[in-house]
């Protein structure tokens, strides 16, 4: 009892005197592991091997317009009175009346034979005055969606010369296709109807005169076409464009040898109809409203352009192309004017020498204004720049326990050439915080060794953060690393070998120590 008591005496002795205890430890955290390559440079680029030659082959879209946008159906409406040409006649029930018509559409000097309906509506008005409930069905016989013809069916209520009753409604037209020949199949831009009015079966007979006089109106309207048929029309359409362009943009901020640059702007036709292609202008405006504008003698000269095959739904788009180079042109000028926006205008005509029915646009047809350039990577360059971002994973880090953190950044470079690398921590929305931008040097290949064949060197740096850095890092989703090739000046460019598949990789790990309490 003695012993117990001394027992006890202890663990009370032990329990008042226990102390929080804190330590330090050192933890490790992996946050990225990624790689920069030249794809980095322009944005949906191709880098490739010509004979041992790295390439990068760019194509970049000015401008694309649906046909559809080209070739419009008005809004148009056809009517028509109806009435007996007898002084006063019994109509028992369920006795109809016939009435037909082509709804002509003014598209001039276009000329359809058939199109489809992409969106529209189809409205309709009815006047009915016989005294019986009265069904007006239009039906419009070359028309076809999945099988079934299209049909308005309204039914209007009792009415009178003197008090005639109205109804009103519309039918979605969307995905239905329509001759456009007219009731004989003989005529262009027509679309024949046929209107069919009936009393109702259930109903007493009714009496009319040849001054009772029904109304019926059909509108089509908001049509957008998804195909069409016929005869285009030889009309020149003017463009005018305005649009980022990546390579202007990112190009000048790491000069290639210019000279050696050749751009072409091609204008790609979607639609199986002959034309024709002119360019009026090109301009490249800084971010201050400068305008640098292309000097050639190619400007304002028509270029055939051949009608697209299109099979099905797919499209072999005929296509013509401008090509400019220091030879020909002052497209330098435009590059080196460090472009926020580029600007053109040009024209296109359709069947500038033929007339024929057999054009044909579907829904992917477009008309497509885009710059394509191919770019040898092996020759002189000035400070060249790779950009890019790349995700981070700090979610599972505790900031708040940390007393002090650096980044360990392991940069793997297969560039013949030093470079100097700069981080810049972005948040969600891709913003920079406000952590002072880190850089580094990182070696040429030249100080490697061969990995996997290829000649690397590994650069290891420690970049440290202070307190109030560690806190703006809660934020931080996103690493932009900013790898600038030391390659010259563009008055002393250097000429370096560069790999088809060369490429800059990044490690990252953040090297904390945390205080623990227990």
């Amino acid at each position: 009892m003695k012993q117990l008591a001394i027992v006890f005496g202890c663990i009370a002795l032990f329990s008042s005197c226990k102390k929080e205890t804190t330590w330090v430890g050192d933890w490790t955290f992996p946050i990225v592991d990624d790689t920069l390559t030249l794809n980095s440079l322009v944005e949906d680029s191709i880098v490739y091997d010509d004979n041992g030659t790295t390439h990068i082959r760019f194509e970049e879209s000015l401008y694309k317009s649906a046909v559809s946008e080209l070739i419009t159906i008005p809004d148009t409406t056809v009517s028509a009175d109806i009435s007996l040409d007898v002084d006063s006649y019994t109509v028992q029930p369920g006795s109809s009346l016939y009435h037909q018509f082509d709804m002509v559409l003014d598209l001039d000097p276009v000329q359809l034979t058939s199109f489809k309906v992409k969106s529209g509506i189809l409205k309709y008005k009815a006047r009915n005055v016989i005294p019986t409930n009265t069904t007006f069905k239009a039906e419009f016989p070359y028309s076809d969606k999945n099988g079934a013809t299209l049909i308005a069916s309204p039914v209007a209520s009792p009415g009178t010369s003197a008090n005639p009753s109205f109804i009103t409604g519309q039918v979605d037209i969307s995905g239905f296709t329509f001759e456009t020949m007219g009731e004989m199949q003989d005529s262009i831009n027509s679309v024949f109807s046929k209107l069919k009015i009936t009393t109702d079966p259930a109903g007493p007979p009714v009496t009319i005169t040849r001054y009772d006089t029904l109304y019926f109106e059909v509108t089509l309207e908001d049509v957008v076409l998804e195909a069409a048929n016929g005869f285009f029309g030889n009309e020149v359409i003017q463009q005018s464009v305005s649009t980022d362009a990546d390579f202007f943009k990112n190009i000048p901020s790491g000069s290639f040898d210019l000279s050696a640059i050749s751009l072409s702007l091609s204008i790609k036709n979607g639609v199986d109809a002959p034309a024709q292609f002119k360019l009026i202008s090109l301009e490249a405006i800084d971010q201050n409203g400068t305008s640098t504008t292309l000097q050639t003698s190619l400007l304002n000269q028509w270029m055939s352009l051949d009608p697209a095959q299109i099979n099905g739904t797919d499209i072999d788009p005929g296509i013509a192309t401008v090509v400019l180079n220091e030879q020909n042109s002052s497209i330098i000028d435009l590059i080196e004017a460090k472009a926020v926006t580029v600007e053109a205008d040009y024209e296109v005509q359709f069947n500038p020498v033929a007339y024929t029915l057999q054009n044909e646009f579907i829904e992917n047809s477009f008309i497509e204004l885009a710059l394509e350039g191919d770019v040898p990577v092996n020759m002189q360059l000035s400070s060249l720049v790779i950009d890019d971002t790349l995700e981070l994973n700090v979610s599972t880090i505790d900031f708040s326990t940390i007393e002090e953190a650096s980044l360990d950044i392991i940069v793997s470079n297969e560039f013949e050439i030093d470079a100097t690398g700069t981080f810049v921590w972005l948040d969600q929305y891709y913003q920079p915080l406000a952590i002072s931008p880190k850089t580094m040097t990182i070696k040429s290949a030249d100080y490697g060794t061969l990995l996997n064949g290829v000649l690397t060197c590994e650069t290891v740096n420690s970049l440290f953060f202070t307190q109030e850095e560690l806190q703006l890092m809660l934020g931080a989703v996103y690493l932009r690393l900013i790898c600038t090739l030391n390659t010259g000046t563009v008055e002393t460019p250097t000429f370096i070998n560069v790999p088809i598949d060369a490429k800059i990789g990044v490690k990252a790990q953040v090297k904390v120590k945390k205080r623990h309490h227990v």
